[in-house]
């Protein structure tokens, strides 16, 4: 797994307004002390959720076992991202696969793309798509936010792919993580 090109917006500003809802005139107030605690909260609480506007925009090389889990949470978006379709033949799958697939599956998905090259169809493309391995590595770029961070930090932390475990300690270096979130389980 790689991350790279982080950025982090609006720090200042969810700080400044999440004590909103406790402003008798509506006027924002900076209190760190108050967005810290807030922070710590307790995940689904909903006392965290001006965690939601910190947002998060990175770009992430990951397999695609993870990437199928990654989509199951609602609070990110994947903004641009490399293709399967458009550029499968391109490919070298000994680079764009992790160490964990076989030498086997790796000469099985050069022969099927040696015979789409030869049969241009369809069905030889379909063979080559469907073949490919979970351990194949995409690039995509993303943008999430703090609260949803929070929420794959306590249910990933202990996962048992290992990119999980290397999302969550890159999780722990992102600006000011610590400051709002902690450990990502309301708690230091």
């Amino acid at each position: 797994m790689e991350i790279t090109e982080v950025k982090v917006y609006d720090i200042e500003e969810c700080v400044m307004y999440s004590g909103l809802s406790h402003s008798a005139n509506g006027d924002p107030l900076f209190n760190l002390k108050r967005a810290r605690m807030l922070g710590h909260a307790t995940t689904g609480s909903g006392h965290d959720v001006f965690l939601s506007g910190i947002t998060v925009s990175m770009n992430v090389k990951a397999t695609h076992i993870w990437w199928m889990q990654f989509m199951r949470y609602s609070f990110q978006n994947i903004v641009t991202s490399q293709s399967k379709m458009h550029q499968v033949m391109e490919f070298d799958i000994n680079i764009q696969s992790n160490e964990y697939v076989s030498e086997n599956t790796r000469h099985e998905v050069q022969r099927l793309k040696d015979i789409h090259l030869n049969e241009q169809s369809e069905e030889s493309f379909n063979r080559v798509i469907y073949n490919l391995p979970m351990g194949l590595e995409l690039k995509a770029r993303v943008r999430t936010n703090f609260l949803q961070l929070k929420t794959i930090y306590g249910q990933r932390k202990s996962h048992k792919l290992k990119e999980w475990a290397d999302f969550c300690s890159w999780m722990k270096t992102i600006d000011h993580y610590g400051l709002f979130i902690g450990g990502g389980d309301g708690h230091e």
